[in-house]
């Protein structure tokens, strides 16, 4: 468990380990999550620890490694498991995926909750919204949280997320980062996989995405770790 920003703490672990995000709202004791991936332990763990207790889950997608868990805390808590439409056929095929992948898990699919571009959610003075950002799934969102931006497995903060699965769209993912460019330097930037960072940064360091969405590349820093 690592804290990535005021109430928000980064959670790694699993066979097939991700990111993901506990952030504390405004209730006491309460959270909610975002991606919930394979192994639920180590973010049980960390909800313990913090003292915290779940009320919603937030899937930027639906592959495995970002709703594999989240049967589990839908019948431990009673959370809403959020995910856009587009994608929940591909929540349905995770189990074929994985035996596809040669990977021993297997996941229950929850109660999914349909969430479409542009919804929100209040919690006190900060408000979640989702924005949809497909190319990598049909469905992907990134979802805002004040000054943050969870956003899965469309933009990384090195290199590009391309996967070559099922229903992946380079053309859709490419217009869906344009969409996100002129926004990422209002945001820290916490992706699915690897290390996030300052939006500012991310632009001006990644290469490859840069050169991906047809933007020249300039030297910098290194953006911050996850």
């Amino acid at each position: 468990m690592l804290e990535v920003g005021p109430g928000i703490w980064a959670v790694r672990g699993g066979s097939f380990p991700s990111n993901s995000y506990i952030c504390a709202t405004v209730t006491s004791g309460e959270a909610l999550l975002v991606d919930v991936g394979l192994d639920p332990v180590p973010i049980e763990t960390a909800l313990q620890t913090l003292g915290l207790r779940p009320t919603h889950v937030f899937c930027t997608h639906g592959h495995f490694d970002h709703i594999g868990s989240a049967s589990v805390f839908q019948e431990r808590y009673g959370t809403p498991v959020h995910l856009h439409p587009a994608d929940v056929k591909i929540a349905r095929t995770n189990n074929f995926m994985l035996m596809a992948m040669k990977l021993e898990e297997r996941i229950r699919l929850p109660a999914l909750t349909p969430t479409e571009d542009g919804a929100t959610f209040a919690f006190g003075q900060t408000t979640l919204r989702y924005r949809l950002t497909p190319g990598h799934t049909p469905g992907s969102c990134v979802i805002e949280w004040g000054s943050h931006l969870f956003t899965g497995d469309t933009l990384f903060a090195e290199g590009v997320g391309l996967s070559k699965l099922p229903g992946e769209d380079p053309t859709r993912l490419r217009e869906s980062i344009r969409s996100l460019w002129d926004d990422l330097d209002r945001y820290t930037l916490l992706p699915g996989h690897g290390r996030g960072g300052a939006g500012t940064a991310i632009k001006r360091d990644n290469a490859r995405l840069r050169a991906f969405i047809g933007q020249r590349s300039d030297a910098g820093t290194s953006p911050i770790h996850v």
